[in-house]
C-alpha cells in the first residue's frame, strides 16, 4: 500500500488500576484505558489516508491481542527443576 505521508506521530496513553494487598494475597491489576492519538500529515486523498489507517489498527498486534485474548502460559524453574506454584486464574 502506497500513500505519501508529510507528517506522523503517535502517542498511546494508558491507564492501570490495582487493588488488593500483595501481603494479604489478593493484589491484582488491570487495564483500565488505552488510548491512541494519532496525528498525520498527507497530500493523499483522505479515503487512502482513512484505508492505511484501517489497515494499520487492523495490523497492530497490541489492538488485536485486546480484541482476542490470548490463553497465557506459563513455565516456572526453581535449581534447575520445573516448578508448580498453582498459578491458575483466580
Amino acid at each position: 500500500m502506497k500513500v505519501e505521508l508529510s507528517d506522523a506521530s503517535c502517542r498511546v496513553t494508558t491507564t492501570w488500576w490495582n487493588s488488593g494487598s500483595v501481603l494479604r494475597g489478593d493484589y491484582a491489576t488491570g487495564l483500565e484505558s488505552l488510548h491512541t492519538d494519532l496525528r498525520v500529515g498527507s497530500p493523499a486523498p483522505e479515503a487512502d489516508v482513512a484505508r492505511l489507517i484501517r489497515m494499520a489498527e487492523r495490523a497492530c498486534y497490541v489492538l488485536s491481542a485486546l480484541d482476542r485474548p490470548p490463553t497465557p502460559t506459563t513455565s516456572i524453574m526453581l535449581n534447575g527443576a520445573p516448578f508448580a506454584v498453582g498459578l491458575e486464574a483466580g
